[in-house]
This record gives C-alpha cells, sequence and structure tokens, in this order.
C-alpha cells in the first residue's frame, strides 16, 4: 500500500493560497465603495476549504480538490453530493480541466456548485500556475492603494509568503492548543489588506519555507520507503519518524531557530536569524536529509529526545546530539573550532558529550587546537566532546 503523502501536502499547502485568492479577489472587487473590510472575512474548514463571510452572512464557499489525474466528473460526484453550500455563491476548484462538466445531472450536483473561474478562459489551476493568479491580484490591490512598491516583483512575493507562514502559525497554534472540532482558522480581510501593505520582517516566511523543506524531506523518506529503499522499517518505527518530524514542524518561532541552531553547531555561530539574508547556515535540505534524517530512520533501539532547549538527542550511558553536518574529514578541525566558538549553542546541553555527524570522529578540542597551536588553553574551559560518525553512532545505539 502506497504510502505517499504528496498529494495531501500539496493539497493542504494549495488551499491555503486559494484562501488568500478568493480573499484578494473580494477586496479588490470592493474598490471604490469604501467598506470597512474588518467586517469581511475568510475562515479555512469550517465550511468546506474555505468561506468569505461579511458580518457573519457567508457569501462564497470554496472547496478544494488537488486531484492530479481527475479528469473527470466521475472523481468529484461524492464531493458535490455532500457539498456545505450556502445560499449565495459554491464553488469547486480543480487543478486539471474537467472534461465532461456539463454532463453532471441535478441529482449528482443538488447544490449547483459552480466550477471556480480562475480567468474568463480557464476554470482550473495547476498547482504551479496558483502564484501568478495571485501575484496578479497583488499588484491590483497595491495598485488600487497607489503603493510605491507595486511593481516591485519582489515585495510581492514577500507578500504572499508572509501570509503563507502566517496561515501556517494559525494552524500550528490551534493544532497545539484545541481539538479538531474547535480549530479556528481565520483573518479578517483588513488583516490581509494589511499583510500585503505593509509585510513584516521576512522572518516568518524563511521559517516557514524551512518547514516546507523539513516536510518535503520526511515525504522523501515516505517515497523511499515505498520503493524499498530501507529495509527493517516496522509500521511503529515508521509512525515514530513521522511524529518526530511532527514535533519539530510544530516548535513555536523561538523554539524553531534554537533548534535549527544546534542541528548545525558548527554554522550557526556567525550570524543571528533574523538578520541573516540566506537561511544556508541554519538549514540544508541535503543534509538535513543525509544526516539528522538518516540518523532518525537508522536508530530503532534507543529512545530520541527533544528537550526544552530543542537539543535533539540519544541517551544511551552518554548522550548523543543529532546533528546535519555532512562533511569530509578535512574539515572536522574548522567545524570543531566553529563548534567551540558558537556562542548559541549550550554546551550544558551536551553532557558527555558525542555529536554525530555524517563521517568523521575525535575530540573537538584535539581538533580545533590544530588551527591555534599557540593558545592550546583557549577551549580547556569547554567540555571534551567529540565527534562520532553516523555508522558508529547507529552501531552503539543500536546494541
Amino acid at each position: 500500500m502506497s504510502r505517499n503523502a504528496t498529494a495531501s501536502w500539496s493539497g493542504y499547502n494549495h488551499q491555503g493560497k486559494i484562501g488568500l485568492l478568493v480573499a484578494l479577489r473580494k477586496i479588490n472587487s470592493l474598490h471604490g465603495t469604501n467598506p470597512d473590510l474588518a467586517e469581511y472575512g475568510i475562515e479555512y474548514e469550517t465550511q468546506e476549504d474555505v468561506k468569505i463571510q461579511h458580518l457573519g452572512a457567508i457569501q462564497e464557499v470554496h472547496q478544494v480538490k488537488a486531484l492530479t489525474d481527475s479528469t473527470t466528473i466521475g472523481s468529484y460526484t461524492a464531493a458535490l453530493a455532500a457539498f456545505e453550500a450556502c445560499p449565495n455563491l459554491n464553488y469547486l476548484h480543480s487543478i486539471c480541466e474537467i472534461h465532461n462538466w456539463g454532463n453532471l445531472t441535478p441529482g449528482q450536483n443538488p447544490h449547483n456548485v459552480q466550477q471556480y473561474p480562475y480567468s474568463n478562459a480557464l476554470n482550473y489551476c495547476h498547482l504551479n500556475d496558483i502564484f501568478d493568479y495571485l501575484d496578479t491580484e497583488i499588484f491590483t490591490f497595491l495598485t488600487n492603494a497607489d503603493h510605491p512598491q507595486r511593481t516591485n516583483e519582489g515585495w510581492r512575493a514577500n507578500c504572499y509568503q508572509e501570509f503563507l507562514a502566517t496561515l501556517d502559525e494559525k494552524i500550528r497554534f490551534e493544532h497545539a492548543n484545541n481539538p479538531q472540532v474547535d480549530y479556528r482558522v481565520s483573518f479578517t480581510l483588513a488583516e490581509i489588506a494589511e499583510i500585503m501593505a505593509n509585510p513584516p520582517a521576512k522572518n516568518k516566511s524563511k521559517l516557514w519555507e524551512i518547514r516546507k523543506k523539513i516536510y518535503s524531506k520526511y515525504i522523501q523518506f515516505i517515497d523511499d520507503l515505498d520503493l524499498n529503499e530501507y529495509e527493517n522499517i516496522t509500521p511503529a518505527h515508521e509512525s515514530r519518524i513521522g511524529e518526530i518530524i511532527g514535533e519539530i514542524y510544530g516548535l513555536a518561532d523561538d523554539q524553531f531557530i534554537r533548534f535549527l541552531c544546534n542541528i548545525n553547531p558548527h554554522s550557526s555561530g556567525t550570524e543571528k536569524f533574523g538578520s541573516c539574508v540566506t537561511t544556508d547556515n541554519f538549514f540544508s535540505e541535503d543534509t538535513f536529509y543525509g544526516t539528522f534524517l538518516q540518523v532518525l530512520i537508522s536508530v530503532t533501539q534507543s529512545n530520541y529526545i527533544l528537550d526544552p532547549r530543542a537539543v535533539p538527542s540519544y541517551f544511551k550511558t552518554s548522550s548523543y546530539l543529532i546533528t546535519s553536518i555532512q562533511s569530509i574529514e578535512r574539515n572536522k578541525k574548522f567545524h570543531a573550532m566553529e563548534i567551540l566558538d558558537n556562542p548559541v549553542v549550550n554546551f550544558a546541553g551536551y553532557e558527555n558529550d558525542y555529536i554525530i555527524n555524517q563521517s568523521y570522529d575525535g575530540s573537538l578540542r584535539e581538533a580545533a587546537q590544530r588551527l591555534i597551536p599557540t593558545n592550546p588553553t583557549r577551549f580547556s574551559n569547554k567540555k571534551d566532546m567529540k565527534f562520532i560518525s553516523l555508522n558508529d553512532a547507529v552501531h552503539l545505539l543500536n546494541n
């Protein structure tokens, strides 16, 4: 049975973008009428996937189906029959053309749901095309507001990313604090207009992008399982890996940044996350998959711990910090010095001292002092932590 989670993730992701699109189109349609945008809002998942309301009255209901190969009405009739309609506009969104929509009978579509018109010519939208529609609406909004950044593509892209990051933050808050039946993920149109006009610093969007990449690496693991790339992965262990990724994904922003620093202690001490232009020092997809996730996959006989300081580790007689360090032996001395000099890393979290990396072993202090032989006491106040290669760590932790 396929475990592929790509479709569900794509659908969730696309649904968020559809909500922004219909909200922006509503805002733009109200231009010139002097509306109070705080009276209007969108809400996710309480009535179909997205609804628009005005002072509590439902104006539009939208259902999003991210079915990649469903080009005939048979794939949609169950959803149409159960559609939670409102008295006004009810729409179905698809990511591919439905060739025989015109053959629907009233019995198959009892609520008279319409295909959503993305343009005069198209009533479907591929996953890769949604940003073009959103960018057009953001441009229209900024133009209507005579905004000085309306022609700035980077500004418009940041508006888009900041909305998705804020949406993700709202969803994570609901998941952490409320039962599913009480989830309320909503925005007023005034809040959306504010994000478009004055997007905050890019921290939220940078963190959302990293969260998304972490989930994509988890999807890669699931795909590799389906292709029999891994042997002897039990359903219980597979489930545990999913729980760990979910726990990491759901960390509050400050804890998430701390986690990124902890898994990259060799590079995260050189700048603050809030002021970084690129996030390479804090996260790399390839090294996260090649080292960090491979440790989670391979260690089956020791308990994973994510402590209150967001330090991910295993404990078996000694503590083993899991990192994303993936490099050659020649770089060991440089990485050792960066870790020992890192002002962000809390060394008290690494009692008994093993740092799991991709390929090398040995004392950090001894490796670092090869670079500074004239000052052998420089690191004498630090614990004598040791690198341990992934293979050696897995062997010790599983035996």
